[in-house]
């Protein structure tokens, strides 16, 4: 996980996915978390697609400002009818 201190260093902190779970759960359970979905754009090849999500997090109510904007990349394959 990478973050950026207000100054624009960026700091990386390193985590299990336990570790990530457990603390992100106790934040977020007591502020609220929301995460948008701003942009999708999907590329397909024959049976296999490729899916580029964009996101905004947010924390504390859904209209608040966004704390995080990130892409997730997700790829699918149709075999027969799925």
């Amino acid at each position: 996980m990478e973050l950026v201190e207000g100054d624009g260093v960026l700091l990386r902190v390193d985590s299990t996915v336990e570790e990530f779970v457990l603390e992100a759960a106790q934040h977020h359970c007591q502020e609220g978390f929301w995460e948008r979905e701003v942009i999708c754009r999907m590329e397909q090849y024959s049976n296999i697609a490729h899916i580029f999500s964009t996101y905004e997090s947010r924390v504390g109510d859904t209209e608040s400002d966004p704390v995080a904007r990130g892409i997730k990349s997700v790829q699918v394959l149709c075999h027969g009818k799925r």
